[in-house]
């Protein structure tokens, strides 16, 4: 027997130890490949000794969901009336669209784009209570 036959047997009998202890309601789910999906997180291992992880797909989707008056971008989250609270309140569609896009962004942040956190975690300070700034601003960190 090759190593990689091997190895493939060796995760074969683990697979079927794990089948018989945990996937007595339910079978359990098994993929191989070189590029997986898994909660919306893409993780390729084509590049030898590297593994990528990404949500393309996810924020695509995002995107999609997003408003066209929230369109565009900005270098900053910091305007000139950042301290200035706006006491334009959205509509409770609006803010409920806010609210589900900041839940979106802190998932992605915690999975693949670390870089965002500080932006996500000011946005998740206005989700109580949203103004018409803040919807703009949500916009700006993708």
């Amino acid at each position: 027997m090759t190593i990689p036959e091997v190895e493939m047997n060796l995760v074969e009998n683990l697979l079927k130890q794990l089948t018989s202890k945990f996937g007595q309601d339910s079978p359990l789910n098994t993929y191989s490949g070189k590029v997986l999906d898994y909660l919306e997180i893409t993780i390729d291992y084509r590049n030898n000794g590297k593994v990528k992880f990404s949500m393309q797909e996810y924020i695509n989707i995002l995107l999609e969901e997003v408003p066209f008056e929230m369109d565009g971008t900005a270098k900053t989250l910091a305007t000139n009336h950042l301290f200035n609270v706006n006491t334009k309140k959205l509509t409770e569609a609006k803010a409920q669209l806010f609210h589900h896009i900041v839940v979106d962004l802190i998932y992605f942040c915690r999975k693949t784009r670390q870089d965002i956190q500080t932006a996500v975690a000011f946005l998740r300070t206005w989700v109580k209570s949203p103004d018409k700034d803040d919807y703009k601003k949500s916009n700006t960190i993708y």
